[in-house]
C-alpha cells in the first residue's frame, strides 16, 4: 500500500504549478539535405531521438520525431563534431523510427535497434511494417556507411541497450503490442 504525501508537502508545490493550455502545431515530413555543417543548432528538432557519445568524442543524434501533432518520425542521421562545433549529416537509417535504441560498441561502430516507425493513429512510413521494430542496424563512423544487421527476437520500443564485457548487447524491457510493458531480456549478438 502507497501511503499518501501529507497536504503540508503537497500545498508548497501546487503554487508553483500553473495550467498548461494545449496548442497544436502542424509539421509533415522533412527529407534534409546532406550538408556540410550547420553551427548552432541540430538541423532537425526532433522529439523521442536517442544520441551516443562516439569514441572520437563526437555526438551522433538518430532518429526520433519532428514533433508537432503527428509526430511525424525521422531517419536522419546527425553528428555533432565537438572540435568544429558544427553538426553534419551522417546519412539515413533504412527506416524512421522513434523510441529506439543506439549503443556505441566496442569496434567502434553505432547498434540501432527496435523503435516504432509509426506515426500518428495506425500510420505508417513505408518500408515500415508495423509501428514496433525488432530491426536493427549499423552504423559505422569510420566508413560512414549503414547496413541492416541481424534482428532482435521480440520487436520493442522505450527499451533500454547496453553493451556487455563480451560485445554482446544486454536488451531490457521496453513496450511491446500496443504500449504492453514487457520484463523480457534478450542477450543481442550484432
Amino acid at each position: 500500500q502507497v501511503a499518501e504525501a501529507p497536504h503540508s508537502l503537497i500545498d508548497p508545490l501546487r503554487r508553483h504549478t500553473r495550467e498548461v493550455k494545449p496548442h497544436r502545431i502542424t509539421t509533415a515530413p522533412v527529407e534534409v539535405e546532406r550538408v556540410a555543417g550547420y553551427k548552432g543548432h541540430i538541423v532537425l528538432q526532433r522529439l523521442g531521438h536517442p544520441a551516443v557519445r562516439l569514441l572520437s568524442g563526437n555526438v551522433l543524434v538518430a532518429g526520433g520525431t519532428t514533433g508537432g501533432a503527428s509526430y511525424w518520425p525521422t531517419n536522419t542521421v546527425e553528428i555533432y563534431e565537438v572540435r568544429s562545433g558544427l553538426w553534419v549529416d551522417a546519412g539515413r537509417m533504412s527506416i524512421a523510427r522513434w523510441h529506439h535504441t543506439v549503443t556505441l560498441l566496442g569496434s567502434g561502430r553505432v547498434l540501432i535497434a527496435g523503435g516504432s516507425c509509426a506515426y500518428g493513429p495506425d500510420e505508417q512510413l513505408p518500408p515500415c511494417d508495423g509501428a514496433l521494430q525488432s530491426s536493427a542496424e549499423m552504423y559505422d563512423p569510420a566508413t560512414d556507411s549503414w547496413g541492416v544487421v541481424a534482428a532482435m527476437a521480440q520487436a520493442r520500443e522505450s527499451h533500454t541497450a547496453t553493451l556487455l564485457p563480451s560485445g554482446r548487447v544486454l536488451v531490457v524491457g521496453g513496450t511491446v503490442d500496443g504500449w504492453i510493458r514487457t520484463a523480457t531480456v534478450e542477450e543481442y549478438t550484432p
